[in-house]
């Protein structure tokens, strides 16, 4: 059994873990929803998967890191804060990591423009 099997059961549970926490957070106003976008990893598809009726699952199609927002943050990230610099040690790096993931996740104007995906509410809408 490797990480992404389909029946990986810590996987599953993890994942259902932050659906519900997802779910907690959604605010109740008029469109008390979240969606979710998720690649197509084992956990992700699995039938013992507890997803909350207040979140839609959009499925990106398969072979396709093009609409993951997560591959846009991480293009971000290495071209504005990893890419061509040198760092003294590991311990150096893992610090630059955590300090740049703090000022681009704490700044929700940004994410929303850097994880942009307008094609999900064309997606769940149609």
């Amino acid at each position: 059994m490797t990480l992404f099997d389909r029946d990986d059961a810590g996987g599953i549970a993890a994942s259902s873990r932050w659906l519900r926490s997802v779910s907690a957070t959604t605010p109740p106003d008029d469109n008390p929803f979240s969606r979710v976008i998720w690649d197509r990893a084992g956990f992700h598809t699995s039938g013992k998967l507890k997803v909350p009726v207040n979140v839609t699952i959009v499925e990106l199609p398969p072979y396709s890191p093009e609409l993951n927002p997560a591959e846009n943050l991480w293009h971000y990230f290495k071209s504005h804060y990893w890419s061509n610099r040198f760092y003294e040690d590991y311990q150096a790096l893992e610090e630059r990591a955590v300090e740049s993931w703090r000022l681009v996740a704490m700044d929700p104007e940004l994410m929303k423009t850097v994880c942009a995906a307008p094609y999900v509410e064309r997606a769940i809408s149609g």
